[in-house]
């Protein structure tokens, strides 16, 4: 699906291609992330804080990802966080 958002903001003139590029960069690594700490959970039912909270550095993207416990003997948020290079992941992990 980034790929078909990409054209669709070079047309309305929005983002130069760096931008676009950059755009679809960070969705691919926040899905990427999302899997991960899906997968970290180990089927624990969560609630999303918010976010993702998605940084980017040139050719660097960090992803922090923080959810509730629904279970209210949890008291701890599961923060997560990746890290990625050029693309590809470099950390993946608890927070």
């Amino acid at each position: 699906m980034p790929f078909l958002f990409a054209p669709a903001l070079l047309l309305a003139g929005c983002h130069t291609p760096e931008q676009v590029r950059a755009e679809v960069q960070s969705s691919q690594s926040t899905a990427r992330c999302q899997s991960e700490f899906m997968k970290s959970l180990g089927g624990l039912p969560v609630t999303s804080l918010g976010g993702p909270s998605v940084t980017n550095f040139g050719d660097a993207i960090s992803v922090r990802l923080e959810a509730q416990p629904v279970d209210p003997n949890i008291i701890d948020a599961k923060i997560y966080s990746c890290d990625f290079e050029k693309g590809e992941m470099i950390h993946s992990g608890p927070a």
